[in-house]
C-alpha cells in the first residue's frame, strides 16, 4: 500500500474568537478521517500575539494513496478552550470552532 505525507503547521487563529487567556488553554486539534483511516493530533496549548491565540506547530499525517485518489478523505480541525482551574478535565472542555474540508 503507498503513502503519501501531508504537513500541515497551525499558526494563528483569528481575533474573532472569544478567548479568557487567563482561566483557560487553547488547543487546536486536526483529525484525517476517511478510507480505513483515522488520524488525530493535538497542538500544545497557545501561546498569544496580541489577542490572537498562536501555536506554530507542525503536524505530519500519512494518508492512503488509494483514498486519496477515491476522494475519501476529510481534514477535520478544532479548536478547544480547557478551563484551567477546573482541573483541565476533558469534560470541561468547550468547542470554539470545529470545521471541515474535503480533501482529495
Amino acid at each position: 500500500m503507498d503513502y503519501r505525507t501531508l504537513d500541515i503547521t497551525i499558526v494563528t487563529c483569528l481575533k474573532s474568537l472569544k478567548l479568557s487567556r487567563l482561566f483557560s488553554k487553547t488547543r487546536a486539534v486536526v483529525s484525517i478521517v476517511g478510507g480505513s483511516l483515522i488520524s488525530r493530533q493535538e497542538t500544545p496549548a497557545c501561546t498569544y500575539k496580541g489577542n490572537s491565540p498562536a501555536w506554530g506547530y507542525p503536524m505530519r499525517f500519512y494518508l492512503e494513496d488509494s483514498a486519496l485518489q477515491q476522494n475519501q478523505l476529510m481534514v477535520v480541525l478544532q479548536i478547544w478552550c480547557t478551563p484551567i482551574f477546573l482541573g483541565g478535565k476533558p469534560a470541561c472542555r468547550r468547542s470554539l470552532f470545529s470545521g471541515q474540508v474535503p480533501f482529495g
